[in-house]
């Protein structure tokens, strides 16, 4: 499950209870695959890897608000080399999900990934997945982050 990162009201004040966000990721661990390059036509990039991989981030939180971002992240453990970073503004979760949240209520984006990645990417590679959403709830910006398992499929 997700933590709670942080909130603020930025010195406002603000009624209600103190919302919490909890994240949960299915399916648990993600897998992934890594194409190599090929000689073959390939639509994406002839020259690159091509990495895939998805699973469905599911929100819970505590009061009702609206979801202001989602974030993807995707880097190297070891190096901290970032090869994704994605953000989803509230906009574009709309076309997904209901943006407005009531406590209780759970709410599943579905995510993927179809990058081009260096050509020398294996499925060896230590990848950390990171996951963040930002609900304004009584005012306040609630980020959660979840970091699931992510792993080579078999």
């Amino acid at each position: 499950m997700g933590a709670l990162l942080g909130c603020g009201a930025c010195g406002k004040e603000t009624t209600g209870p103190t919302p919490s966000l909890t994240l949960a990721v299915v399916p648990s661990p993600v897998t992934f695959t890594v194409r190599p390059p090929t000689s073959e036509p390939n639509p994406v990039s002839p020259c690159c890897s091509i990495l895939a991989a998805r699973w469905t981030l599911v929100v819970n939180t505590t009061a009702a608000g609206d979801l202001e971002s989602a974030t993807m992240n995707l880097r190297n453990r070891v190096t901290g080399f970032v090869y994704v970073n994605r953000r989803l503004d509230a906009d574009q979760l709309a076309t997904q999900v209901s943006t407005h949240l009531e406590p209780g209520m759970n709410v599943a984006i579905a995510q993927a990934f179809l990058e081009t990645m260096p050509a020398q990417l294996s499925s060896a590679e230590p990848l950390l997945l990171r996951l963040e959403v930002t609900l304004v709830a009584h005012g306040q910006a609630v980020t959660a982050a979840i970091e699931p398992p992510f792993s080579p499929a078999p």
